[in-house]
């Protein structure tokens, strides 16, 4: 990751989310997205209260903004996205019809 803020949500929810049982070392891409989108995001929302009518400037606040929610939803940060989330136990592996004590 490139930018501090990115690292800082990084270091901050992800460890959350794979102790919830929510991320996975496969996540890992799209985790790092939500991070940089969340940096990019708080880059725009900086320049859009230094000048609100900059029309490029609320374009990239909405398309960070749009990114972010849309990872963020996905990894249940949402109180409505956290109801759908399903988390299930991994059943013990089986080793020839058993389970594996």
């Amino acid at each position: 990751m490139t930018h501090p803020e990115a690292r800082a949500f990084w270091d901050r929810y992800v460890p959350v989310l794979i102790e919830q049982g929510i991320a996975t070392a496969t996540d890992a891409p799209r985790l790092q997205m939500m991070a940089e989108a969340w940096a990019l995001l708080r880059i725009a929302t900086k320049a859009l209260n230094k000048n609100p009518i900059n029309k490029d400037t609320r374009i990239a606040y909405a398309e960070y903004s749009r990114q972010f929610a849309a990872a963020a939803s996905e990894f249940g940060m949402t109180p409505v996205a956290r109801s759908r989330i399903v988390i299930e136990k991994q059943a013990k592996p089986k080793i020839k019809g058993r389970s594996r004590d």
